[in-house]
């Protein structure tokens, strides 16, 4: 299965064991989850390690779309939808395609 985060990188990952339970949790809840906070305190880290131990429970794998250089909020979902890689063409809109 192609895997849709990088896996390299993280095998020196330590001391955020809280975080990365509170992340499972959540994620046994909810297929969606937000990781938000200040810049530079490692929640881009912290999503691919998590991503990385979920993987084998999603027959897709996880996919990260990452937002930090999104700077106009109507481009949500066209950002989410070219990420998975859903048609342009389409005649619904993206976030109609999304749902």
């Amino acid at each position: 299965m192609a895997r849709r985060f990088p896996q390299d990188g993280y095998t020196d990952f330590v001391g955020r064991k809280d975080e990365l339970t509170g992340i499972a949790a959540t994620l046994a809840k909810s297929r969606l989850v937000t990781i938000v906070g200040p810049g530079g305190v490692g929640k881009t880290r912290v999503a691919l390690v998590a991503a990385g131990q979920a993987a084998d429970r999603y027959p897709d794998g996880p996919w990260i779309v990452e937002l930090s250089g999104l700077r106009d909020p109507a481009l949500l979902p066209n950002t989410v939808a070219s990420v998975l890689g859903l048609p342009e063409q389409d005649a619904r809109s993206a976030l109609d395609a999304l749902l």
